[in-house]
């Protein structure tokens, strides 16, 4: 009887490293693919979460008025939903606006001042690139005896006066952001907040999270309304009912 020929030794780990090489490609396939599920299931849940919270942010800002401080918690996501992984932190950050240091600042770089024909061409150069606020309207002024004389009629006065429009505009521009800029910077900073959500969570010991910002503003919290002389009408005074008019009693004829 004939002997059959078996597998050697070699062909067979030859085989069973082809097997195991296979199975870890599918294998590993595979855990990308579930990873990848898990992931965006996280990402889709985390930023429902993230908007709940803004929400709820949103409406304590609203009912409570912006606090003088800024707020920063942590918490669960969104009320009556606890069975997460999640965590969430949110913060109620104050504006800063820059202060009005115009004396440290090159404001006037990119403006063009002098460009007028007649006021400042006159032996009078126009203020330069680093020039102060106003100092072109200062500089209208200070030449205005000179540039229109005595007995200037009123056309000559329209001539001069239309002929350093261009370089009084910017110089009455900066002016006037000079003295309004305080105050504007106060009720923006009392009426403005950033809202700042973020939710993050574990796959295996990698961290993620995602973010999400808001700027709100409250006129209440500016004070626009006392500041502008009761031009703005609070909710109680367009609540209150106007008083009916009484009805004139007709005349009866002769």
């Amino acid at each position: 009887m004939k002997q059959r020929r078996g597998f050697t030794l070699i062909e067979v780990l030859v085989a069973v490293a082809i097997l195991g090489i296979g199975l870890t490609a599918i294998f590993s396939s595979q855990w990308v693919s579930f990873a990848s599920i898990k992931h965006a299931r996280h990402l889709n849940e985390a930023t429902s979460l993230a908007r709940c919270k803004m929400s709820e942010s949103e409406w304590d800002v609203e009912q409570n008025g912006f606090q003088a401080t800024d707020v920063n918690e942590t918490g669960p996501c969104c009320e009556g939903f606890t069975d997460t992984e999640m965590t969430c932190s949110w913060t109620v950050a104050k504006v800063e606006f820059p202060q009005a240091n115009f004396g440290d600042l090159d404001l006037e770089s990119e403006l063009d001042f002098g460009s007028g024909p007649s006021l400042l061409g006159g032996g009078i150069s126009g203020p330069g690139a680093g020039a102060a606020p106003g100092a072109a309207a200062l500089g209208f002024m200070k030449t205005g005896a000179t540039a229109m004389g005595k007995n200037e009629d009123l056309a000559g006065v329209a001539e001069n006066f239309l002929g350093g429009a261009d370089g009084m505009t910017d110089g009455i521009a900066a002016l006037a952001m000079r003295i309004v800029y305080p105050d504007l910077k106060a009720v923006f900073e009392a009426g403005t907040r950033k809202i700042t959500v973020r939710v993050s969570w574990f796959e295996g010991r990698k961290e993620y999270y995602t973010e999400l910002e808001q700027w709100v503003v409250s006129s209440k919290d500016a004070g626009l309304g006392a500041n502008l002389g009761g031009l703005i009408q609070t909710e109680e005074e367009e609540d209150e009912p106007t008083s009916p008019k009484t009805p004139k009693t007709p005349k009866k004829p002769d």
